[in-house]
């Protein structure tokens, strides 16, 4: 039954002031979180034209400055982290519209946190609106405004009852791996710029750094590391993960490096020795800590990256020989080389093996066949393995000076997690598959991994980092 609270989706009218219009959002958030009893909220959520994907797109375009200024009072990002986040999405999804497979009773089913980044978010919303006919959201309360805010253009309903509760993806991060042959420059730039982050899935909390390079690469990034943006120094959760992070370390004597002219208790630091896991709570973000290991040979570096990494590497290494022998070795979704979070529409993503995919129509097509955004806990039988893993082993595509090879395998036994596998046994999702197949060209049917294979992309610039 719809709740008269939901009436706010509808008759948002504004003040022209961003800021107005942004207070206005977050106060009605409150209000709906005061009217409610729990930390999640359910809604359903359906089109009110013809084009659902072509209203919300259009209104987060018209309202990027609004957005930005929702998520910091929040507390979640800051405004220049969130529009960054916004743009890259837009790029991606923009190929999304190509494609709608809607398919009547598909309900596509969401959790909304305050770990997921507006990134993940808006690219999975995008995709489901051109793969299902509804959507169904259970929304935290941090994530209350921004759900009033981008479902402001669908007919929404609440729902009394609760849903069942829903497997939440792990917490991602990256990984920068720095060799003797990089640009130190450059490469304590990206670490020193990744502080300011908190929420998307490449943030760099792990440093793997050869030791020929050490003592050079802490002497360029410490002056970089600036003071953490007032969004989050407001917020007691990232006080705690931070506060918590370091007692760890000071209880385990590890060295603490920072910048020297910071005063401050809560700043930027990076942490020398042991595995992150022990810096990080369960349930909780990833501390707002970089925790740097040292290594001394190429392999050995691959193999602490491979044994640890969050779901993606940025490897820095200035002869291609060696980034490409980096790059192949490590066993992980994605892989920028001398560079981080470039992507292209074409490629498809993903930031687990196995996992949610992210761009190009694959997004689009896994969404309408297997509907459910998690609770994915059936294993797969051969049979199917062997039907729908059709596949090209590898895909070449240039976008602007970036290089981007897409490397599609079966999945491994490694990667054959419950939580991150869909059961398609059934007559009736086969039968779709074989439909959706049957209306493709050969490119798209090739490419059509869905979540039975793996994936890994490796992206790297040409023309400027590597010598023709």
């Amino acid at each position: 039954m719809a709740n008269s609270l939901c009436q706010l989706f509808t008759q948002m009218e504004f003040d022209k002031d961003v800021s107005a219009k942004a207070k206005k959002v977050f106060s009605d958030a409150q209000e709906v979180q005061r009217s409610k009893v729990g930390d999640f909220h359910c809604y359903k959520l359906k089109g009110k034209s013809d084009d659902p994907f072509g209203d919300v797109v259009s209104s987060i375009k018209s309202n990027l400055d609004v957005l930005a200024e929702l998520e910091e009072l929040a507390e979640i990002a800051p405004k220049h982290v969130t529009k960054n986040h916004i743009r890259k999405a837009l790029e991606i999804a923009g190929h999304y519209g190509q494609f709608s497979y809607r398919y009547p009773g598909v309900t596509q089913e969401f959790v909304w946190t305050k770990e997921l980044s507006i990134f993940e978010i808006i690219l999975d919303f995008l995709s489901s609106l051109q793969a299902g006919e509804a959507l169904q959201i259970r929304v935290h309360p941090c994530r209350m405004a921004l759900f009033l805010f981008l479902s402001a253009p669908l007919a929404a309903e609440c729902i009394e009852e609760e849903l069942p509760t829903l497997q939440e993806d792990k917490k991602h991060f990256g990984t920068l791996l720095v060799t003797e042959f990089s640009d130190l420059q450059s490469a304590s730039d990206v670490l020193a710029e990744s502080f300011s982050d908190n929420t998307s899935p490449w943030k760099i909390r792990n440093l793997l750094l050869q030791e020929s390079v050490e003592e050079k690469f802490l002497e360029l990034v410490m002056p970089k590391l600036e003071k953490y943006p007032q969004v989050y120094l407001s917020s007691q959760e990232f006080h705690d993960n931070f506060k918590g992070a370091i007692t760890t370390a000071t209880k385990m004597s590890l060295k603490l490096f920072s910048n020297p002219k910071d005063e401050g208790d809560v700043k930027p630091t990076i942490v020398l020795g042991q595995n992150r896991s022990y810096f990080d709570k369960p349930g909780s973000d990833p501390a707002p800590i970089v925790v740097m290991n040292i290594f001394r040979t190429v392999k050995e570096g691959i193999g602490m990256a491979n044994a640890f990494n969050g779901g993606s590497v940025s490897v820095w290494c200035e002869k291609l020989s060696i980034a490409y022998e980096i790059a192949h070795g490590l066993n992980v979704p994605i892989v920028w080389i001398n560079s981080l979070a470039k992507f292209t529409p074409e490629v498809p993503f993903s930031f687990i093996f196995g996992g949610i995919t992210y761009g190009s129509e694959i997004a689009v097509l896994e969404k309408m066949l297997f509907q459910k955004r998690y609770g994915r806990n059936n294993v797969i039988s051969p049979e199917d393995l062997k039907t729908f893993c059709n596949y090209s082993p590898v895909s070449l595509i240039v976008g602007g000076k970036y290089h981007f090879e897409c490397l599609t395998s079966a999945l491994q036994s490694a990667h054959l997690v419950q939580s991150n596998l869909i059961k398609i046994s059934t007559d009736d999702t086969k039968n779709r598959f074989r439909e959706i197949l049957s209306s493709c060209t050969r490119v798209k049917c090739q490419n059509l991994a869905s979540v039975y294979t793996q994936r890994k992309t490796i992206v790297f610039p040409f023309g400027e980092t590597f010598a023709n």
